[in-house]
């Protein structure tokens, strides 16, 4: 098959080569139009441009190559992927759109191993739900100057930027649960960075016994039973939707954290985010990369409910 030229694509837009360049290759100090910018990426899509990483790394000292380091539990129940399903496409469709590629990789969350990092050239990094025991262990394995960005959890150190949702605002939106906190039960996605779970409970106006970690099917269905009449808080639709085999679905108030909230029933009550994490992800990770001030100065961003 003939290897597409920047020259094809810039006949075909209607640009100049240069210009092609510039947009495939992501240059950050060129003013380009959007609409530009979209032309060309939709025709390179089109006419099945495979960009030259080698020649590209040589020119810019870069490799167009983000790490997506994913931290993954000895289990892997079903709300688990879905947890992460859609993240990961938005990640990649926002990185491709800038010619970023994605390289995933799952780690261990109890013993990382790392051979990613040492094998490739990586311009960025994401960690996604990292143990705080275990995350300095991973980030110092990546080169000095090599942008990271944590996600879902919390870690205590001002050098890494991270991102997470604002669950206190997701909270406030149901006022009687701090008004009348015993008629609720809330039951928590088993994120494997313990700080982020105790900052959960911490948000949440309940007692130890009216809070429940996600393992497995069979202690929901038992921790749901024992609730009787009340309301419940869930983190995760999966989990919502395994919850909703044990009681009520007009009982439940989802907290939507896999951007899923059309699979559940019309009648479960539904708290999505105002931005999607996964491209809010890419495009701060992109200016870190970029040296951006803007980056620079938001070491933690938290995403607000709608």
């Amino acid at each position: 098959m003939k290897k597409v030229t920047l020259k094809e694509i810039a006949k075909q837009t209607g640009v100049s080569t240069a210009t092609v360049s510039y947009v495939l290759n992501n240059v950050a100090n060129q003013t380009i139009a959007e609409e530009t910018r979209s032309r060309i990426l939709q025709t390179a899509k089109e006419l099945g441009y495979v960009p030259n990483l080698a020649a590209r790394s040589l020119v810019k000292q870069k490799t167009g190559l983000i790490g997506l380091l994913i931290n993954q539990s000895t289990r892997s129940e079903s709300w688990r992927k879905i947890r992460y399903s859609s993240l990961i496409d938005e990640i990649e469709a926002a990185l491709s759109e800038r010619g970023y590629h994605l390289i995933l990789h799952s780690l261990d969350a109890a013993a990382p191993k790392l051979d990613i990092i040492a094998e490739r050239k990586l311009d960025g990094v994401i960690v996604v739900d990292a143990r705080s025991d275990r995350f300095h262990h991973i980030s110092s394995h990546f080169p000095r100057g090599v942008p990271v960005l944590v996600i879902d959890s919390l870690i205590n150190d001002p050098l890494f930027n991270q991102l997470m949702f604002d669950y206190a605002s997701a909270f406030a939106q149901l006022p009687e649960l701090f008004h009348q906190p015993q008629n609720y039960y809330a039951v928590l996605d088993d994120y494997n960075n313990e700080e982020l779970l105790r900052h959960l409970a911490s948000l949440l106006p309940l007692t130890s016994e009216q809070i429940h970690i996600m393992q497995c099917e069979e202690k929901l269905k038992q921790f749901i039973n024992k609730q009787k009449a009340r309301k419940g808080i869930i983190i995760n639709e999966a989990i919502a939707l395994l919850a909703g085999k044990y009681t009520a679905s007009e009982q439940l108030t989802v907290i939507c954290t896999a951007n899923m909230a059309q699979l559940l029933p019309a009648n479960a009550t539904a708290v999505a985010f105002k931005q999607q994490k996964g491209r809010l992800a890419a495009e701060q990770l992109i200016q870190l990369i970029n040296r951006s001030e803007l980056a620079a100065s938001n070491k933690t961003i938290k995403i607000e409910a709608e």
